[in-house]
């Protein structure tokens, strides 16, 4: 029988169906809290980059994708997770600056002994670090307009575009891989 925690981490690692994104929009409404919405969409943010990064890395067994996120894993963190897209090629640097920001509001958020909104001044002031990149090929921040003076609304549309901007990477990458698939190794195996 299954452990709690090993229950809960692999909840953290189930995929959501129709019905649960249904339920994410809801609870990212207007009027929801600002720890709530941020958590959230960092959520699905972190798991686009891992799945980024997993179609980079190729297909994985059971076994290998566990040892790649478990506790002492390579991509077990978010910072990790980051650093090791970087390294692959998925993130480029203005990519990469958001991500590094967006890890640290969220963890302000999930770990602020004290409460904390877009509009605390800390918070904020990162969220005006942050650049809007333009999701869609080719990318450019030198035209970054901030549409949102609210700084929660500002936050959720930087992260959306991250998000699009993986998304088309994960894609592409994918498409790729089908249209060229790894050869096998050309030298005798034992």
């Amino acid at each position: 029988m299954a452990s709690v925690i090993e229950a809960l981490r692999k909840l953290s690692y189930r995929f959501p169906t129709g019905l649960d994104g249904e339920e994410f929009e809801k609870q990212m409404a207007p009027g929801g809290s600002d720890r709530g919405s941020c958590l959230l969409v960092v959520a699905q943010l972190e798991n686009e980059l891992e799945a980024a990064i997993e179609a980079t890395i190729g297909p994985l067994s059971d076994e290998m994708r566990g040892a790649l996120v478990e506790q002492d894993g390579p991509t077990a963190t978010f910072a990790r997770k980051i650093t090791i897209a970087a390294a692959l090629g998925i993130l480029g640097p203005n990519l990469r600056h958001n991500f590094r920001i967006v890890r640290h509001i969220r963890n302000a958020f999930a770990h602020a002994r004290v409460p904390i909104t877009f509009e605390t001044p800390e918070v904020e002031a990162a969220v005006n670090d942050l650049h809007l990149i333009n999701p869609v090929p080719p990318y450019d921040t030198s035209q970054s307009i901030r549409m949102n003076p609210e700084s929660r609304l500002f936050f959720e549309e930087v992260v959306g575009a991250m998000l699009v901007t993986l998304h088309g990477y994960l894609r592409r990458t994918l498409r790729e891989k089908k249209q060229n698939p790894p050869q096998a190794p050309q030298f005798p195996m034992p």
